[in-house]
């Protein structure tokens, strides 16, 4: 019985095309890859825990909360760009990272060419330490306001020792978030100012 043909792949490298229309393989991403405007485009179109909430909420939306809240410790540019690997990545979900044989290997990768790009420091130590805390907390806040029919946001309450804020999820549209998180990419950060969210 004769073999089946090998199958043919559209690309000889893993690649995409961003939305500036950049070509890149994210396995040998540069800093000449790197673009502010692609990163906040895709996570303004990328819906947080894959799209199983009651209504849409990005993952740029996500960022755009957590720099703006000051309660949560941490550096406020790592704050906004902690998820920006996603533009250039999958958005997997935590539970299946260890599947994945290098995933967060690669994730961190991307990071740290972001990182390069916009000459800031590594995501790693108590950068990231920080990061998580204020990360963790938006688990349980988004969860609450997103998914009431699921435990998980009771997973993620908050500890004794967290800082005591209430998250208020915006509802942004994609176009909306989109536009916050360039201005507060540039702007390092300014109050959202009434009426600044009308199209």
């Amino acid at each position: 019985m004769a073999s089946p043909p090998a199958k043919k792949h559209l690309y000889k490298k893993p690649c995409m095309l961003t939305f500036t229309g950049k070509v890149i393989n994210p396995l040998e991403l540069t800093v000449d890859d790197i673009c502010i405007e692609d990163i906040a485009h895709a996570l303004s179109n990328m819906c947080r825990y894959n799209g199983h909430v009651s209504k849409f909420y990005s993952v740029a939306e996500h960022c755009i909360i957590m720099a703006a809240t000051d309660e949560f410790p941490g550096w406020a540019p790592w704050k906004l760009l902690h998820d920006a690997s996603e533009a250039y990545l999958p958005d997997v979900c935590a539970g299946y990272k260890d599947w994945l044989g290098d995933f967060e290997e690669i994730e961190e990768h991307v990071l740290r060419v972001i990182a390069d790009a916009f000459s800031m420091p590594y995501l790693e130590g108590e950068i990231l330490k920080e990061v998580k805390v204020g990360d963790r907390l938006m688990i349980h806040w988004e969860s609450k306001a997103l998914m009431p029919e699921s435990p998980i946001f009771k997973q993620f309450a908050p500890k004794k020792d967290s800082p005591q804020v209430k998250i208020e999820l915006l509802g942004l549209t994609p176009w909306q978030a989109e536009q916050l998180y360039l201005k507060a990419f540039y702007h390092m950060y300014r109050p959202i100012e009434e009426g600044e969210l009308n199209d």
